[in-house]
């Protein structure tokens, strides 16, 4: 069990995205949405890309395609307050484009849980046999990490390994798949915050509660 004074995961990249039936998209109406969009999210960067547009303010963006839309974003702040950033985001594009239904919508979190001291070897002690034959693979292994992939109400992708840069922390990557199409895009709020719950519970449980 890990002793440490860790209070979670600390998250700090959010990246969600919406897929629907093709749509057309004109490059000036794309224009009039961003001039439109960067008085509401601060925008202050536009660039027109092959097959649609993106918009973008300091580390976030908004990408607008004829299939999907998705926004990528840093979490400086708690978590819901870039949550609703996010889906007052997809609200402005479904107005934009008149979206009726969505055929599915992702949500991808990355974040890293603190040991609070180096442990390279902190997840393989616990979850590999002492005797493992991973030095078969070749010398100068710095660590290892763990892929686990769900069908559950949805694809879930759970990516666990040592944070190589800090090895510290731990490095937690969840991407999560709603399959299903819905109309209401609280649907996809409560996707969305139900992802945030998994990670901070049921991965932060999992990490703390590793046998030494």
């Amino acid at each position: 069990m890990l002793e440490s004074n860790n209070t979670g995961i600390v998250l700090q990249r959010l990246t969600a995205g919406i897929l629907y039936q093709p749509v057309n998209l004109e490059r000036q109406a794309l224009a009039n949405f961003y001039a439109q969009a960067s008085t509401t999210f601060d925008f202050g960067v536009f660039n027109l890309l092959p097959d649609g547009g993106r918009m973008a303010v300091g580390q976030d963006d908004l990408i607008i395609q004829p299939t999907r839309t998705q926004v990528n974003m840093a979490i400086p702040a708690p978590f819901e307050a870039v949550a609703q950033r996010a889906m007052a985001q997809f609200d402005a594009v479904r107005q934009f484009l008149r979206l009726q239904q969505f055929n599915a919508f992702g949500v991808k979190l990355i974040g890293v849980f603190p040991l609070g001291e180096p442990s390279p070897d902190y997840l393989e002690n616990r979850l590999i046999r002492r005797d493992n034959p991973l030095d078969r693979l070749g010398l100068g292994r710095v660590g290892t990490g763990f892929r686990f992939h769900f069908e559950r109400e949805g694809i879930w992708d759970v990516r666990i390994e040592p944070l190589f840069s800090d090895l510290s922390q731990i490095f937690v990557d969840v991407d999560a798949q709603k399959t299903e199409p819905f109309r209401d895009l609280r649907d996809a709020h409560t996707w969305m915050e139900g992802v945030e719950r998994y990670i901070q519970r049921e991965v932060v449980d999992f990490l703390r509660n590793l046998p030494a």
